[in-house]
């Protein structure tokens, strides 16, 4: 009972970082902006905190201060909300939006609490920069052990919420990765043209078919999706209703470099998708923006892992043979395997076939409007990605990586393809009516 309570607590006070500092009026001042949902709400302040995190990550702040910090002006926050009448509404929507994310996540960390179990890559390297993080030590500390050149937020944040739990328990951790995937595509089937409830019934079907415990085992991949769930919905709205709100643009960019953050190969998707909006963008100003943002982000990493000492390098010995090096028939073996591999893991992951085949109607039906191309090109970039990843690693059992890799890669970068099956709906909507 005590451990029900523990969860319970636990998404109520991520619930509660959804409350503040934004609300409904800064997301809000455009003259052409769609209506505001409380979700929206949620998704833009989960954005600031986290970004927020980032930047306290590379220093040497105690968890628990920036804990009391978060209570203490979250409550001063709302009181003041609530005592100006500003802004603060609670109607039947509201409530039916928190008690579906609620119950969801809720669910979904019994699931999680009964099955401990970590995956290899959890036990060898997630957790352990988790401890790192939990147990007081900075991010200087983690050139002591393996693999310091992967990024760190994930695991900060996996110690994080495992650190202000109540019964400190290691999974309170990964509820908040729960949460952040039940939110992420409640938020995301808003923009199905659908009625509210009709919307619910899709965030359902989508988070049956998504869930997988594997996804919560301490991996990082489900970061990414949601966090590119994040990203789709927005450039959604930009690309596709073409709201130029400067509010999207910035939680585009806030949560680039969130991804960039979680795993290297974050880092390699948020310059693919700068990439590919730099070619639809008419606004000078914008791809110059772009541009300076995609170098920001770049010299960022660079800078930090040069004062933190940690490697410049993809995966240690993973990738130590030069690229003319490798025999070409070795390389046309390792294109068919991975081929093989890639069309059968589609079928373990529904949403990224479904979203796949989505695309494909899309191309050849749809390919003049500008969010069909940038998906296109998107995907053409992350294919070259897979395939060069796998045909140069300097390994003898390649298939056993693939089946490890592949997998991992179709669930992150599904957060952006899962836009086609919100396209495909909408605009057969649209020529319907």
């Amino acid at each position: 009972m005590i451990e029900l309570i523990n969860i319970i607590i636990q998404i109520i006070y991520i619930y509660f970082l959804t409350l503040f500092p934004l609300n409904k009026e800064h997301l809000s001042k455009s003259k052409n902006y769609i209506s505001i949902s409380y979700l929206d709400i949620a998704t833009a302040n989960l954005t600031l905190h986290m970004l927020i995190l980032l930047c306290i990550s590379f220093f040497s702040v105690k968890y628990i201060h920036i804990f009391y910090f978060q209570i203490i002006f979250g409550l001063w926050y709302s009181l003041k909300l609530i005592l100006s009448k500003k802004n603060f509404s609670l109607n039947k929507n509201y409530f039916l939006q928190f008690s579906l994310f609620f119950t969801i996540t809720f669910i979904l960390s019994i699931d999680v609490a009964t099955n401990l179990t970590l995956g290899w890559d959890s036990q060898f390297r997630w957790i352990i920069k988790a401890l790192n993080f939990y147990q007081g030590n900075s991010i200087s500390n983690l050139v002591n052990f393996t693999d310091p050149e992967y990024p760190h937020f994930g695991s900060y944040l996996w110690g994080f919420f495992w650190k202000v739990s109540i019964l400190d328990y290691e999974y309170a951790g990964r509820i908040f990765y729960l949460a952040l995937f039940t939110i992420s595509i409640l938020s995301f089937c808003e923009i199905f043209e659908f009625n509210k409830f009709r919307c619910m019934i899709v965030s359902l079907l989508i988070i049956i078919i998504a869930y997988k415990y594997i996804y919560f085992n301490g991996y990082q991949d489900i970061i990414i999706f949601s966090l590119l769930i994040f990203i789709s919905k927005n450039l959604y709205l930009v690309l596709y209703k073409k709201i130029h709100h400067k509010i999207y643009y910035v939680l585009i960019m806030s949560n680039l470099v969130l991804v960039s953050w979680i795993k290297t190969e974050g880092f390699l998707y948020s310059i693919f998708i700068l990439i590919a909006l730099f070619f639809f963008n008419k606004s000078k100003k914008l791809m110059i923006f772009q541009f300076l943002f995609l170098i920001f982000i770049i010299l960022t990493k660079f800078l930090v892992y040069q004062i933190f000492d940690f490697p410049i390098t993809l995966q240690g010995e993973t990738y130590n043979k030069q690229i003319f090096d490798f025999d070409f028939k070795i390389l046309i073996d390792r294109f068919q395997i991975v081929t093989k591999f890639y069309i059968i893991f589609l079928f373990n992951n529904l949403l990224m076939l479904f979203s796949l085949i989505s695309l494909i109607f899309l191309a050849f039906n749809n390919f003049k409007i500008p969010i069909v191309k940038f998906l296109i090109l998107f995907y053409i970039l992350n294919l070259s990605f897979i395939y060069t990843s796998h045909l140069f690693m300097n390994i003898e059992n390649i298939d056993y990586w693939i089946t490890h890799t592949i997998p991992r890669f179709m669930i992150q970068t599904t957060g952006i393809y899962i836009l086609s099956i919100v396209l495909i709906f909408n605009i057969t909507l649209k020529n319907n009516k």
